[in-house]
């Protein structure tokens, strides 16, 4: 035997009212079924939190300008390279004690533009001192970088970095620090692609009329920055190189800093609506398939058993129908 045409026999159940018990029933479990994975969704993605966090490896530079705060033997000694910045903090050019050297090893490891690592050396040199014995010293060095991210949220920004030193009274002592610089922030950020350039300044300008009380205040702009730099170090010691330091040891800091950025940095942030919803509809589908496929069989098996009252109809012509029955 050949089978010319093959068609599938379907059956159909109706109700007679509109408003009928089981046409409640079914529409119910229908409304279920779009509802329950929306709720499901929102609730596992967490999205009345309002913030996430992102993974991104910052950019960082340093730019070559420092601030430096030292105490020996009770007495303050502050240089900057930065010269509005030292009109600001009252120090005078031609009168400084402090010569201060530092050069910066960049290290790119994957070719990626991005700097993983920095080896600083710093040298702090005190002139026109008149007493040559060894002091304890203690210094406060902010280094000014370049900070970019590019991911989530888009920043450009100047961010001070913070590195303190300090020595005993003992000659012939080299500090060695080793850590990390890390992207910190109070409050999440809020994601966009339109840079964010709030702090993409050095010395902050201030509106007319309103001048820096000293080093202070600026300290304290630092301090109430939404999102800034930090160094998490430890430090260590050592004894110098005879061979290249100079010969006015005690009246010298030398150290040698190496800092490592992490390639993956937490980043908080508040998402877009935009970005909310197309995770949201990644859940949903994946919710709605398998409550679909549950609530099918529940509908299919209480009409197949008219537990709710139904009339059954099929796609077979009328005689066909009559022949069955």
């Amino acid at each position: 035997m050949v089978y010319l045409i093959a068609e599938q026999l379907q059956q159909f159940y109706k109700c007679k009212r509109f408003w009928s018990t089981t046409m409640c029933f079914t529409g119910l479990l229908y409304l279920f079924i779009l509802v329950v994975p929306f709720f499901l969704a929102f609730v596992v993605d967490d999205f009345w939190l309002g913030h996430k966090v992102s993974f991104e490896e910052p950019q960082i530079n340093f730019q070559g300008d420092h601030l430096l705060q030292c105490f020996s033997n009770n007495q303050e000694y502050i240089s900057t390279s930065i010269e509005m910045l030292d009109k600001m903090i009252g120090t005078s050019l031609d009168q400084k004690n402090l010569i201060f050297m530092f050069k910066v090893t960049r290290v790119d490891n994957n070719s990626d533009g991005l700097y993983e690592f920095f080896n600083i050396f710093t040298q702090i040199q005190f002139t026109n001192v008149a007493d040559t014995t060894t002091k304890a010293m203690e210094c406060s060095i902010y280094f000014f970088t370049t900070v970019s991210l590019r991911d989530k949220v888009s920043i450009q920004m100047q961010a001070p970095l913070h590195i303190r030193l300090s020595r005993s009274n003992t000659n012939n002592q080299k500090i060695h620090i080793v850590g990390d610089i890390q992207f910190v922030q109070k409050n999440p950020l809020q994601a966009s692609q339109i840079i964010r350039n709030n702090y993409n300044y050095t010395v902050p300008i201030l509106p007319p009329n309103q001048d820096y009380m000293g080093l202070t205040d600026f300290l304290k702009d630092i301090q109430n920055r939404n999102e800034t730099l930090r160094a998490n170090y430890i430090q260590t010691y050592g004894p110098s190189d005879t061979n290249t330091d100079t010969t006015d040891l005690p009246n010298q800091l030398t150290a040698n800093i190496f800092l490592k950025v992490p390639v993956l940095t937490p980043i908080l942030y508040v998402p877009t609506l935009r970005e909310n919803l197309k995770l949201v509809f990644q859940y949903y589908v994946f919710l709605f398939i398998p409550i679909y496929w549950l609530i099918s069989i529940i509908i299919s098996f209480s009409l197949k058993n008219n537990i709710f009252k139904n009339t059954i109809s099929n796609n077979l012509p009328l005689k066909e129908q009559n022949e069955l029955k």
